[in-house]
């Protein structure tokens, strides 16, 4: 199965609400604002301002659109899943560039682009130790600041979850707070790796949840 048929399989089978191009924008900034004290967003973009962070998220997102899925439960976006199918290898340079990588570089500067490549790079290869041809890339969960604890997380990720049960693919993430990682234990990840960010003394944690 092509990776085009993977991606349109899912939605076929998925109710949710699949984000199009247009609303880049508003990941941009919910992603932006909600992980303002991530330590390895934070490492990445350096200090800059809420603006700035925003337009670095949106020219990620903008980068995958195509090869990666973006939904959330409704058009409130108050809760987002950016998942990549089996055989995604990361964002290239030329894709980031296209999508406003070079407005992108001016804001954060030439630090933070080689920062953010040599991460990219680390994380690609850790995650192809443990993914196969049946796993899925969570690439973000993230639910709005100021509506955590009202249940919209596992609103949007425990479908997402039984949809992979279902058809026998496992999941791999990374996370770099160590308080997330008792959270995605509950939904049945395990740690499979930890390593410094490069360049850092952030920590990530790889984390499996095995095909059933």
């Amino acid at each position: 199965m092509s990776t085009q048929e993977m991606i349109n399989r899912f939605q076929n089978e998925m109710k949710a609400y699949y984000i199009p191009k247009s609303e880049v924008n508003r990941i941009g900034e919910m992603v932006g604002a909600t992980f303002f004290d991530d330590p390895a967003v934070r490492y990445l973009t350096g200090n800059i301002s809420k603006k700035a962070r925003a337009g670095y998220c949106k020219t990620t997102y903008g980068s995958m659109y195509g090869s990666a899925i973006l939904f959330s439960s409704d058009e409130n976006i108050d809760n987002l899943i950016v998942l990549c199918p089996p055989g995604y290898r990361g964002v290239s340079t030329i894709r980031f560039f296209l999508n406003g990588g070079i407005s992108t570089f001016f804001r954060v500067g030439f630090k933070a682009i080689k920062r953010s490549i040599t991460f990219e790079k680390n994380a690609v290869e850790v995650r192809k130790r443990f993914s196969n041809e049946n796993t899925w890339y969570l690439m973000t969960f993230a639910v709005r600041e100021g509506k955590k604890n009202q249940g919209l997380g596992s609103k949007i990720l425990r479908p997402v979850l039984d949809w992979m049960d279902k058809n026998h693919y496992s999941v791999y993430l990374e996370t770099h707070k160590a308080v997330n990682v008792e959270i995605y234990e509950h939904y049945g990840f395990q740690t499979v790796d930890t390593c410094f960010v490069p360049g850092s003394e952030i920590k990530q944690y790889g984390m499996l949840r095995p095909a059933n």
